[in-house]
C-alpha cells in the first residue's frame, strides 16, 4: 500500500475511530453503536503495516473479514494489525454501560502512548494511553474555537453563542433566518439544523435543550459547492503538510450527512486559494499547537464566490478510505459514498452483493470498505463507482434492484 495512515503517524500508533457519547467526552454523538462501529472498519483499507487499528470484536468476526478479504477482494488490514474489543460488547449496550467496558477494554489492550482515538474519553486516568495530549484533540474539534486558527474572513458570522441547550431553549429573542443552528462539540451533521424558519428554530431548541456543551447560530450561506477538503500534518515536523484530495459533499437539506463524490479530476476555481489557505495560513497553527495526522475540513464555496469554512474534523473522515483507494489504484473511477443496508444470509449476500462488489472486477459497480453483519441484516460503509450521470442513475437502479438500500442511492435513482 503505497500511500495510507501510517505515513503520518508514528509506527506503533494504535488508531479507534470512535465518538463516545455524552459526559464521557462531551461530544453529542446520536448515533447508534453499529454505526459507530462501521466507522471503525473503515480504517481496515487505509491504516497501513505500521500501525494497529481497534474493532469491535462482536461486529468484525471471522466469517466477516473473511468475506472482505477473500470474497470481495478487498486488500485490508493484516489480522496481527487488528486489536480487537472484546465479543462480549455487543452492537445492543450501548451508552455509559458502553464506554465503561471500551475504556476498560483499551487500558488492557493498548500501550500506554500510543493510542490516537477520534474523539477522547475525558477520564484523567485515562491521559496516560493517549499519544496525543486530550486536550489538544477536544479543543481543536470544538467548533467554538475555529476563530483561533482560521481567520474571520473565512468564517460565517456568528450571530450568538450559548453555554448549553437549556439557555438556548429558554432563550426568547428574535433569531435571524435563515440561519444554521450548530452543536460545538459535535460531527457528521448530527448537532446542525439548517433554521429556514422561526418553526425550525422551536425545533432544533427541542432537540438540543438538554446538550451539555456550547450551542452556536451562524450565518446562512446560499452555496454553489459543498466540498470537504482531506489534509495531513505528518507527525515528522520536517515532513510538509498535505491535501490528500476533495470531494463534493452530499447532505439533507437541513444539514445531516449522507455522503460524498470522490473525484479527483474534478475541480473548482477557488482551489488554489483554498490550498493556500489551508496549507499556509490554518495547518500552521495547528501544528504549533501539538497536533498531527489526517484531518477533514467541510468548506462551502457560496454563490457570492467567497470561501467559507464551516467545520473542522481532526480525525479520519468517511471519504478518506476512498482517496486512499484511489491514489493506490484500487478504484480507477469515480465513487459516491454512502452507508448502506442489505437483507439475507451469507449465502444471498455472496450471491447478490459479492458479484457487484469484488474488488478489481470489470462489472464491479460497489465499493465496500467497511462491512457488520446483525441477526439478518449486513451494513456496509460503501461508495458507488459510475463514470458518467448516466451511469449514476444506471447504477443507483442496480443496486436498489439488488436489495441495497439507502438515502443516497434513491437520490441518484430518481426516486
Amino acid at each position: 500500500m503505497k500511500y495510507s495512515l501510517s505515513d503520518y503517524y508514528p509506527p506503533g500508533t494504535v488508531y479507534f475511530h470512535c465518538f463516545p457519547s455524552g459526559k464521557a467526552s462531551g461530544f453529542y454523538n446520536n448515533v447508534d453503536a453499529w454505526v459507530d462501529a462501521l466507522g471503525a472498519g473503515r480504517m481496515l483499507t487505509c491504516a497501513g503495516d505500521k500501525m494497529k487499528i481497534v474493532l469491535p470484536g462482536a461486529d468484525f468476526t471471522p466469517d466477516v473479514l473473511k468475506l472482505l478479504r477473500h470474497d470481495l477482494k478487498v486488500p485490508i488490514q493484516t489480522q496481527e494489525n487488528i486489536v480487537f474489543l472484546p465479543e462480549s460488547i455487543t452492537y445492543d449496550i450501548q451508552g455509559e454501560k458502553r464506554d465503561t467496558l471500551v475504556k476498560n477494554a483499551l487500558k488492557e489492550l493498548v500501550p500506554q502512548g500510543k493510542l490516537v482515538i477520534s474523539q477522547p474519553y475525558f477520564d484523567e486516568d485515562f491521559n496516560d494511553i493517549y499519544q496525543i495530549p486530550v486536550g489538544v484533540v477536544t479543543h481543536l474539534n470544538d467548533k467554538a474555537n475555529l476563530a483561533e486558527y482560521v481567520p474571520e474572513e473565512f468564517l460565517p458570522k456568528k450571530y450568538c453563542e450559548f453555554e448549553n441547550g437549556i439557555l438556548f431553549a429558554k432563550d426568547n429573542s428574535k433569531l435571524p433566518v435563515p440561519c444554521v443552528v450548530k452543536v460545538s462539540h459535535s460531527s457528521a451533521g448530527d448537532g446542525v439544523r439548517v433554521c429556514k424558519t422561526l418553526s425550525d428554530i422551536d425545533s432544533a431548541k427541542i432537540a438540543f435543550k438538554n446538550i451539555d456543551g456550547k450551542i452556536m447560530v451562524e450565518q446562512f450561506i446560499d452555496a454553489a459547492h459543498n466540498i470537504g477538503v482531506h489534509l495531513a500534518v505528518p507527525f515528522e515536523r520536517e515532513k510538509p503538510m498535505q491535501i490528500i484530495g476533495v470531494n463534493e459533499q452530499i447532505t439533507t437539506d437541513n444539514g445531516g450527512y449522507l455522503g460524498g463524490i470522490v473525484d479527483l479530476s474534478k475541480t473548482w476555481p477557488q482551489m488554489k486559494d483554498i490550498q493556500n489557505l489551508l496549507l499556509n495560513s490554518v495547518l500552521p497553527i495547528v501544528r504549533e499547537k501539538g497536533w498531527y495526522g489526517v484531518a477533514g475540513v467541510d468548506i462551502l464555496i457560496g454563490k457570492d464566490g467567497g470561501i467559507y469554512v464551516i467545520d473542522f474534523n481532526f480525525r479520519l473522515t468517511a471519504p478518506m478510505p476512498y482517496l486512499f483507494q484511489t491514489k493506490n489504484g484500487y478504484i480507477t473511477k469515480p465513487v459516491i459514498t454512502f452507508t448502506g443496508t442489505f437483507d439475507g444470509d451469507e449465502e444471498t449476500f455472496k450471491k447478490t452483493i459479492v458479484p457487484l462488489a469484488k474488488m478489481g472486477e470489470k462489472n464491479q459497480i460497489l465499493d465496500i470498505v467497511s462491512l457488520i453483519k446483525h441477526e439478518n441484516s449486513y451494513r456496509f460503509n460503501c461508495g458507488m463507482l459510475f463514470d458518467d450521470e448516466a451511469s449514476m442513475t444506471k447504477n443507483a437502479k442496480a443496486l436498489l434492484a439488488a436489495g441495497v438500500r439507502a438515502h443516497v442511492l434513491e437520490r441518484f435513482a430518481g426516486r
